[in-house]
């Protein structure tokens, strides 16, 4: 789950989010003594707070990280591209394992028309800037 950034619960460019993420015990047995460690795996976006712990987690069960994890995006991040990540996993009951996973990050939105039908020159070597009239 994303929380932060902007809101809308997507990640986009130039945003801080938090980070919930589920781990599931397929084991027979129960999974204790549970810290994970967050890396990105994804230009332009870096992890801020990579480490959590978890609770311990009973036979075919999940729990959610017990601290938020944090990641940012550059300002030229691609909007819409995959989040690559990875989640070591260390538990005193079953060894360290590595989950590679990847999430959505926010499409860019449509086209926007823009009309100005008032006749403006624009200067030799120079540039106008104009809003909607």
């Amino acid at each position: 789950m994303v929380w932060s950034g902007n809101g809308n619960g997507a990640i986009e460019p130039d945003e801080c989010n938090l980070l919930s993420l589920e781990v599931r015990n397929t084991s027979l047995s129960p999974v204790s003594g549970i810290n994970a460690t967050l890396r990105s795996l994804t230009p332009g976006v870096a992890v801020v707070q990579p480490y959590s712990s978890y609770p311990n987690i009973p036979v075919l069960f999940a729990r959610t990280n017990d601290d938020f994890f944090q990641i940012t995006t550059q300002p030229g991040f691609d909007c819409g591209a995959k989040v690559d990540l990875e989640l070591q996993v260390g538990t005193t009951s079953h060894g360290t394992l590595k989950v590679p996973f990847s999430l959505p990050s926010g499409v860019a939105g449509s086209g926007v028309r823009y009309n100005n039908n008032v006749t403006t020159a624009i200067p030799d070597g120079g540039s106008l800037d104009r809003t909607s009239p």
